[in-house]
């Protein structure tokens, strides 16, 4: 009999432990981010190597503002092995965004709402930084299931943020434009993470040069 590993919730309040990080082009990215801002902007795409016990790997997207500090969104691609399964989410809490984004380390983060303890796809918390204020999202397939490999979309976990320019509220609608815009490159052709969505891929994803500042 094979034994099944699963991936535990502590896995995913640290940043992902890899030996190295480096910078790829975007045309290389797994993770690739379509965002609602106006603001000029510039993109960030890194990509790390397998975890230490082999579970996970992680790659690295967000858009940034070309000046300043807000509006942003820094999110994390992590895809487990073939037998290793998500049975927890992210707790989306203060010490989870700052140990998970060095952006936020020296600022005072504020809880507003809570995400959800549930097994939802997509679960979001709220939270303020000075006059910021921003969500927190995590994309994954929570399961107990461990009886046949899963596929590998369901084995994928996106987990991030989104800052709104301050003063600018993190609608609803904005929330989901965010999350439509979350994509990851697979087999060589590009996918939506969220589901159910019935869009086509917006041209910022699939041009092959990102914008830089």
């Amino acid at each position: 009999m094979r034994f099944i590993s699963l991936v535990f919730a502590t896995l995913a309040l640290a940043s992902p432990a890899h030996a190295e990080w480096k910078k790829v082009a975007k045309a290389d990215s797994k993770i690739l981010l379509a965002t609602p801002f106006a603001e000029a902007t510039r993109e960030v795409f890194e990509a790390g190597d397998w975890s230490s016990t082999a579970r996970t790997i992680s790659s690295y997207a967000a858009v940034v503002p070309a000046n300043g500090l807000y509006p942003r969104v820094q999110a994390y691609l992590e895809q487990t092995a073939p037998l290793v399964y998500w049975k927890y989410g992210s707790a989306l809490d203060a010490d989870w965004l700052k140990s998970r984004f060095p952006f936020f380390k020296d600022k005072n983060v504020q809880i507003t709402s809570p995400a959800p303890n549930s097994d939802a796809f997509l679960r979001t918390s709220q939270f303020t930084v000075g006059t910021a204020r921003c969500v927190a999202f995590e994309m994954r397939h929570i399961t107990n299931d461990t009886g046949s490999a899963a596929a590998a979309g369901a084995r994928d976990s996106v987990s991030g943020f989104y800052c709104p320019s301050p003063g600018t509220a993190p609608s609803e609608d904005l929330l989901q434009k965010v999350t439509e815009g979350v994509f990851v490159r697979r087999d060589g052709q590009i996918e939506r993470v969220l589901r159910g969505v019935n869009a086509p891929i917006p041209p910022q994803v699939t041009q092959t040069t990102s914008k830089s500042g």
